[in-house]
């Protein structure tokens, strides 16, 4: 590789380190932004999970409820049945 002179291709050296700059500060721009897109994501996650949660606790409650009833109703045939052997 040619040994850069003093001349001429300051110029070139000089473009190369304005690419370079450029090239880190949309590095920099695009790390930020996926920054910034991870934090709604996670955001956006806990609130879903949150939501799933309470589904989940409200379908909990509708099983142990509908249980209750299948053993109300059990006890009910029971007491009919018991009636009707008087």
């Amino acid at each position: 590789m040619a040994a850069l002179s003093s001349g001429g291709d300051s110029g070139s050296g000089t473009s190369a380190a304005a690419a370079v700059t450029k090239l880190r500060d949309e590095a920099l721009a695009a790390a930020k932004a996926l920054e910034v897109e991870a934090a709604s994501l996670r955001d956006s996650n806990q609130a879903r999970s949150a939501q799933l949660k309470e589904a989940a606790d409200l379908l909990k409650s509708a099983a142990a409820a509908q249980e209750r009833v299948r053993a109300a109703a059990a006890t009910l045939d029971l007491e009919r049945e018991q009636a009707d052997l008087l």
